[in-house]
Order: C-alpha cells, then structure tokens, then sequence
C-alpha cells in the first residue's frame, strides 16, 4: 500500500491539561510485539471500544482476531456493532487490562484504517482506536447504533501515551519521545522514514510513493490546511 502522512509545521500544536480521566493506556512496540496497557480509574461491568466498525469488505469484525487480551478475568466479545471488554467472572473488568495486538492494515466501513503499513516496514497506527469507555448495563450495548463518537456514547476521550522501544515516533509533525494524545484523531507513525519539509509541510511518505504525488500534497496541503491548529485534549 502507497501511503502518505502530513502535518503541517506552520501551525500552532497546544496541549491542553487533561481533565480526570476514566481510563489511560500506554501503547508499546517492542521489536515484534506491540501491547497496549489499560489502568481503569472506576469499576464497571463492561468496557466498549467506540471505535469498532467491521472491516468494510467482509463486514467483520476485526479485533477479537487481531486483539489478545492476556490478562486473566477479562475478554474481547461482539454486542452488537460494539466490540466490549467484558469480565469472565460476571462482576467487574480488571482495573488493569494487558493486550497484545497485531496492527490491522484494513479499511473498515465510515472509519479510519486502524493501522497503515509502509513499504520499508514502519506502521502508523490510527490514535482513537484505543479509546474505551465504561457501560453499566451490557445487555444495552447491542441496542446501540453503530458508529457513534465517544462523546455520543456520554464517555471521554481515553488518555493514550505511545512508546517506542526503538526511539521517538512521529506524531503531529515532528518526532516525539512518548507522546501522550486524548482524542487525537490522527496517526502515529513507529519506525524510520525520512521527514520531508516544503513549505512549511512536514511530510512522512512512503518510500514507494511516487515523487510528483508528493509534490502535488506539498503544493495543495498548506492551502487546504491553513488556519487549523492542531490541539490535544
């Protein structure tokens, strides 16, 4: 797959201080092997994924196989267009969930792919695909319709800390060391690829990518994006 990330350097990246938070996770890639760490801050009976929408050719879903939860008492399942982390006891989720994950390179149905392969090995993985939010009643989770925002389904955005064994990944247009994002909508790309800068645009592009399509995005980019200013938080 030929693949292309920007961002624009030009423009203002904030932070803003993150109100408590329900849940936080750290997502890690070590070598081979990628887990996201899960700390819950309140008891539930069932964690849902917001972002759960079925791969857009076979209409399946896609983390129960590519998502394995190792921590013992808890487990991915489907309630209706959500996948939901449910207890194995019947009570409570674990206040602390471990998964190992494969990076799905797929397109899902009205969603952003949850992980974009490069042709020289590095992978970007698409931030809010962590977000979780508790639910109290299970048994209503698969009465709701699909493809609603975090704040539709009355949660908050999860606070995601991205970390690299290997060194800084690159987010918002520059490379940073364990950067921490809340509803960041975007991508976060591990692996080395050469940053390239033309007015004022910070691209991360394929290797394979043909030159004049990169000149075409550096050309059109900043007029598209001028006066946005990206925020996390």
């Amino acid at each position: 797959m030929l693949t292309l990330v920007i961002a624009l350097l030009t423009q203002a990246i904030t932070t803003t201080e993150a109100p408590s938070k329900p849940a936080t996770a750290i997502v890690t890639r070590s070598r081979n092997e990628w887990r996201v760490e899960y700390r819950l801050k309140k008891k539930s009976r069932a964690w849902l994924f917001p972002v759960s929408q079925p791969v857009s050719r076979t209409h399946e879903p896609w983390r129960e196989r590519a998502w394995r939860v190792i921590t013992a008492g808890v487990h991915i399942e489907r309630r209706g267009s959500y996948d939901v982390l449910v207890p194995t006891n019947g009570t409570f989720v674990p206040l602390k969930v471990q998964i190992v994950f494969t990076p799905t390179n797929a397109t899902l149905d009205r969603e952003y792919d949850p992980a974009i392969a490069f042709s020289n090995g590095a992978t970007a993985l698409y931030s809010d695909q962590f977000d979780v939010i508790p639910s109290a009643d299970l048994n209503a989770i698969g009465a709701k319709e699909a493809g609603l925002s975090v704040r539709d389904l009355g949660g908050s955005h999860t606070t995601v800390r991205f970390h690299d064994v290997s060194g800084p990944v690159f987010v918002q247009g520059r490379r940073q060391s364990d950067p921490v994002l809340i509803g960041g909508e975007t991508y976060v790309v591990f692996g080395s690829s050469k940053v390239e800068e033309t007015a004022g645009v910070a691209m991360l592009a394929d290797p394979a990518l043909p030159e004049w399509v990169k000149a075409e995005v550096a050309g059109f980019a900043p007029k598209r994006c001028r006066g946005i200013r990206f925020t996390t938080g």
